[in-house]
């Protein structure tokens, strides 16, 4: 298993691992710089290797790799190691920056793996205006240290992140050996291994603070484990049980793409089918762009279109899927057809409702989709509890979000918050259970035939969505919705889930006839569905145990975040009477309204037509004061205040950078 450094732009964030091209073997000695026109494994003097993508350049005299716009630069240093972690990131930096003078952030520690004796990260205090991102990621191997320095914009992490995971997972020394499950055999599910995994969920769910989750794995043609954990809501005796309903985000994407595959197999549409015909309000800012966007491109994430969510989370702006196309319209690819691995939920949303303007069964988009997946895959699947959205019967099996808050615990909070993502729904809306998901995961399993035998989707179609296209590191690609990795030489297809309050996975490994499904009612605890995974394979697979690691590391990792996070956020009223300057009207374009409002007792909130948040004072490296948002679930949100010469609230977001204007005089001017 491959556990990813989490960096970001604030401590707590994760890397979302992403991809790259195609494989040279070369290895010469290179003369300052070089820039590569295709993906090129380097070797360096010490013997060890990496690989570095088209476009990108490297500086062997330096030590330097460069990103194709040169806004990414990340040095590898090699030297002995010692006890000293923080100090040997200094030295590192001293002797490539000799002024560099940043204080830590943060320091991560994650269990170490594939063949490393020991793993860390160092995150640095930049200034938040800077838009900036340095951290350290330490290894060592026999006693040497192989150090990477990165310095990189947010947008350009952002942006090339699957390239740069590409160069961490494959900078190598000679000689170091893997874990190899190739060869490994899935046992038997029994009863010891029943009661291993209900303490080991127990576990990790006390230690990472998860209210409810619901667990089923799957072994050849049946559900060998079907449980539910804790509760629906915290304040609440309702326990979650298997029939218990989850949105589960992200995890919508395989079931859209295995809407289309029907829609295939149907010849409603063909995969090369542009989108513009079969949804002719599909527009690109760039419009040589748009008739080149093919069915297939909508869940390939290989087409170059980044993040952005903003405007659905603030919900002024967007406020249905038609708003969601008409928001494409000011959106352009930021990187070319297959360069690099990005992630875009509004094309995804695209795909599902080509598709089901293609089946034409609705009264609107929206509709059209719902029938579309209610036709095509949750009645073949006999998914009798899986919505697009939830009907009325069914708001008392619902779990409720829940997400982190200043103090570091995870509680409930409005399911409308969430319900933004109706406006993408075909990237992630949907509500399920794991009883219904098993469902799925065992025609996956048996290549599109469902429990009886019978063959419901066409083998040929199953299997074009897990072919392997845009690498997202070393060992993954992603396929049509569906993630393809190689996890120590065991295949495993996945695809993870998150919104605002809730988590989930989906994973399958063919060749091993075994899979699992985990939903809970938590935002962001990758942590927890991640150890799982790691379970399945130790028990399965006997692959080498570090589930129980990865619950300790992530709960002391959540914990440390906490703390830092709150020593440089105040919530006392002296120390937010600053916040008074900014009290007034603010627009975006994009986002819409916003307010920063005074409450009665010297304290301040953050409002949007559709959310609030408390607001408490922060300082970044340079002692320039933020609007720090404290509630669940905006705890590590941050914005940049401007005040002359006019105010302006200031929210970077990778590869986006929104600003308020003031609507509004001061209360207290100059």
């Amino acid at each position: 298993m491959t556990v990813k450094i989490p960096i970001g732009r604030a401590a707590g964030l994760t890397l979302l691992t992403l991809l790259a091209l195609f494989l040279c073997n070369l290895s010469p000695s290179y003369s300052a710089p070089t820039k590569f026109d295709e993906e090129t494994q380097v070797e360096l003097k010490d013997k060890s290797k990496f690989k570095i993508s088209s476009g990108w350049s490297w500086d062997e005299s330096a030590q330097k790799i460069k990103s194709p716009e040169n806004d990414l630069n990340l040095y590898l240093v090699e030297r002995p190691a010692t006890s000293d972690l923080e100090e040997m990131s200094r030295i590192a930096w001293k002797s490539v920056v000799p002024n560099f003078d940043f204080k830590v952030l943060q320091k991560a520690t994650p269990p170490a793996q594939d063949g490393w004796e020991l793993l860390s990260q160092i995150t640095y205090d930049v200034p938040a205006k800077e838009n900036r991102t340095v951290f350290t990621i330490v290894r060592t191997y026999k006693g040497r240290a192989y150090i990477m320095l990165l310095d990189s914009a947010n947008g350009a992490l952002d942006k090339r992140a699957s390239q740069f995971q590409i160069i961490v997972d494959t900078w190598r020394p000679e000689g170091m050996q893997r874990e190899d499950l190739s060869q490994h055999k899935a046992k038997k599910f029994g009863k010891e291994d029943e009661a291993d995994f209900d303490r080991f969920i127990a576990d990790a769910m006390e230690k990472l603070n998860v209210p409810g989750a619901a667990v089923a794995i799957v072994q050849k043609d049946k559900v060998v484990y079907r449980k539910g954990f804790g509760v629906k809501t915290l304040g609440n005796a309702d326990k979650v049980s298997p029939e218990t309903m989850f949105m589960i985000g992200s995890t919508t994407k395989p079931l859209t793409t295995l809407m289309l595959a029907k829609l295939v197999e149907m010849d409603k549409l063909k995969w090369s089918t542009p989108v513009k015909t079969v949804l002719p309000e599909f527009e690109l800012a760039d419009k040589t762009i748009t008739p080149k966007v093919l069915m297939k491109h909508t869940a390939c994430a290989c087409t170059g279109m980044p993040r952005r969510d903003m405007e659905e989370v603030f919900g002024s702006k967007i406020n249905s899927i038609e708003d969601t196309l008409r928001q494409l319209h000011t959106m352009k690819p930021t990187s070319g057809f297959g360069e690099t691995f990005q992630y875009s939920n509004q094309l995804v949303a695209v795909g599902g409702l080509a598709g089901a303007n293609a089946y034409d069964k609705g009264i609107d988009l929206f509709n059209k989709y719902e029938n579309a997946m209610s036709d095509l895959v949750f009645q073949p699947l006999r998914m009798t509890s899986t919505r697009v959205r939830p009907r009325e019967p069914d708001l008392e099996r619902l779990a409720s979000p829940h997400a982190r808050g200043y103090d570091g615990k995870l509680v409930p909070f409005s399911q409308k918050i969430d319900d933004a993502i109706y406006t993408i729904a075909p990237a992630g809306s949907i509500w399920s259970t794991v009883g219904d998901m098993s469902n799925y995961v065992l025609m996956e399993l048996h290549n599109g035939k469902n429990a009886d035998g019978q063959q419901i989707f066409s083998e040929e179609q199953i299997m074009r969505r897990r072919k392997p296209g845009v690498k997202v590191d070393e060992d993954t690609k992603y396929g049509l919705g569906l993630f393809i990795e190689n996890d120590n030489g065991a295949e495993i297809i996945h695809h993870g889930g998150n919104t605002l309050g809730f988590t989930s996975d989906m994973i399958f490994l063919p060749k091993n006839e075994i899979g699992m499904v985990v939903l809970t009612n938590a935002g962001g605890v990758n942590g927890f569905r991640n150890a799982l995974k790691q379970k399945l394979l130790e028990v399965f697979l006997a692959a080498h145990p570090r589930a129980t690691d990865l619950v300790r590391f992530s709960a002391k990792h959540y914990k440390d975040t906490n703390t830092k996070q709150q020593e440089r956020v105040s919530l006392k009223a002296a120390d937010l009477s600053w916040i008074r300057d900014y009290v007034g009207k603010y627009e975006n374009k994009d986002l819409g309204p916003a307010q920063v409002v005074e409450e009665h007792d010297g304290h301040f909130k953050f409002t949007t037509p559709r959310w609030s948040s408390e607001i408490g004072s922060a300082k970044d490296a340079n002692g320039d004061k933020l609007i720090a948002l404290t509630s669940a679930p905006w705890w590590l949100g941050e914005l940049r205040v401007q005040k002359t010469p006019t105010r302006k609230l200031i929210l970077d977001d990778a590869q986006v950078k929104y600003e308020f204007n003031d609507l509004s005089p001061p209360l207290h001017p100059n």
